[in-house]
C-alpha cells in the first residue's frame, strides 16, 4: 500500500465555496461521512467567518484529516473513530471526531476548564500536557440532518475562535 497524503486549498468567494467538493441539501440526512464530505461541510460553514478559505491535508495511514480554517487561525483534526473502517478520501464512516488543540500561549487551570465544560455541554474540553483540547464527536449512524450538523460545526468553529 502506498502511503501518500492528499493536500489542497479551498478558496471561498462570497457565500459559496469556489472549489466545493460536494454540495449537500440542507434538509437531507447524513448517516456517514467521508473526508471529502467533511472538507465540504467545514468549507461551507467557514464561509461565515471570512473569505480566505481553508487548507486541508489527509493522511490515510493515520485515518486523519487536518484542516486549517485560515480566517480563524484554528486547526482541526477530523478522525474516523470506527475501528472497522479503513478511512480513505472517499470511504465513509459513521463515527467522526473533530479535535483542536489550542496553542501553548492559551492556558487555563483545571477549574476554568471544568466551568467551560459545564457551559458547553456538546463539546468536551480537557487539559493534555498543559494545553487545552477541544473535541466534539459526531455519531451519524441513525442519521443527522445536514442543517443540524452545519449548525454544530458553526458553533464549534465559533467556540474555537473565541477561546483566548
Amino acid at each position: 500500500m502506498i502511503n501518500e497524503s492528499i493536500t489542497g486549498v479551498i478558496s471561498i468567494k462570497g457565500i459559496i465555496p469556489q472549489f466545493a467538493l460536494k454540495e449537500f441539501d440542507a434538509d437531507s440526512v447524513l448517516e456517514e461521512a467521508s473526508p471529502e464530505d467533511m472538507i465540504s461541510l467545514i468549507s461551507s460553514v467557514a464561509s461565515e467567518f471570512g473569505e480566505s478559505g481553508l487548507h486541508y491535508s489527509f493522511m490515510p495511514e493515520c485515518r486523519d484529516l487536518h484542516i486549517r480554517v485560515i480566517d480563524l487561525g484554528v486547526e482541526i483534526q477530523v478522525s474516523n473513530l470506527s475501528q472497522h473502517i479503513e478511512w480513505d478520501l472517499e470511504c465513509k464512516s459513521d463515527f467522526i471526531l473533530l479535535r483542536s488543540v489550542m496553542p501553548s500561549t492559551v492556558s487555563f487551570d483545571s477549574d476554568t476548564v471544568m466551568a467551560m465544560n459545564e457551559a458547553h455541554p456538546n463539546i468536551k474540553l480537557y487539559l493534555k500536557n498543559e494545553r487545552l483540547v477541544i473535541e466534539e464527536a459526531y455519531y451519524l449512524s441513525y442519521g443527522v440532518n445536514v442543517l443540524n450538523l452545519m449548525d454544530r460545526l458553526s458553533a464549534l468553529l465559533n467556540t474555537l475562535s473565541t477561546i483566548e
